[in-house]
């Protein structure tokens, strides 16, 4: 399995509208082939102020296209880049046995 996370920090006036897209591409991500999970996570608290930090967590199996953030940020560029501040950091790793 590969775990991928991914952290992101909302502009507090753009919650409404990156939320809408998380639950777009949570979507997307569930129909690759490969994606055994896809979540997006609002983090309780430790956010910038004025921002609130959210989580992507993905489940892939050995395989799956381990580009497919790297894909989703391109192409959503726009929407992506009108909710958040500064660029999303990114985990790939996994699990230890």
């Amino acid at each position: 399995m590969i775990y991928e996370i991914c952290t992101y920090n909302v502009k507090e006036n753009r919650l409404d509208e990156f939320e809408v897209l998380a639950r777009e591409l949570r979507e997307y991500y569930r129909a690759c082939e490969g994606v055994r999970e896809a979540a997006y996570i609002r983090q309780a608290c430790a956010a910038p102020e004025g921002a609130v930090t959210y989580v992507l967590y993905l489940v892939c199996s050995e395989g799956a296209d381990t580009n497919i953030l790297d894909l989703v940020h391109r192409k959503y560029e726009r929407r992506f880049s009108r909710c958040i501040t500064g660029d999303p950091c990114v985990v790939v790793g996994e699990a230890l046995q």
